[in-house]
């Protein structure tokens, strides 16, 4: 799995379009069937076609830090990849976990609380301290939302 991740400077953003050049100078084939992510959510993945160097994918405003492109079969050979977006309120300010919501347990939050109920501060996802865990990208959790933040998350899902 070949990936490029391009974190966006003004925090949560929405992102309108990702704008991916491709090279020229040869393997322009291998971009086909690259995909492009905003934190879980998948807004599209490239068609190659002869000739053709830039490609537009739509994301419908999702919102998120970072922008990643992804590349299952292949090697991921890119030129530039330009996010064009503006900056977002909070992706949500609803509750890591809704009491009238027992059984999901938080999965799929994507906002943005970051401490717990008796208002500890939740670690942030990209480090092992104090708590080691194995939810990393290493591991194929990017896709979760998590990442350099101290969001609330249930990866487990």
């Amino acid at each position: 799995k070949q990936w490029y991740q391009r974190r966006v400077r003004a925090g949560n953003t929405k992102i309108s379009k990702v704008v991916i050049s491709n090279r020229v100078d040869c393997c322009q084939d291998r971009i086909n069937g690259a995909q492009v992510w905003v934190r879980d959510t998948m807004c599209g993945s490239v068609t190659y076609e002869a000739g053709k160097d830039t490609y537009e994918i739509d994301c419908g405003g999702a919102v998120g830090r970072s922008v990643r492109s992804v590349q299952n079969d292949n090697y991921l050979t890119l030129c530039e990849v330009q996010v064009i977006g503006s900056p977002a309120k909070d992706a949500s300010d609803a509750e890591c976990w809704d009491k009238g919501d027992r059984d999901l347990k938080g999965l799929g939050y994507n906002g943005s609380k970051s401490t717990t109920r008796t208002g500890k501060t939740c670690q942030n996802w990209s480090e092992q301290t104090p708590h080691r865990h194995g939810f990393t990208e290493a591991n194929g959790y990017w896709e979760k939302g998590l990442g350099d933040h101290y969001y609330c998350r249930n990866p487990s899902s």
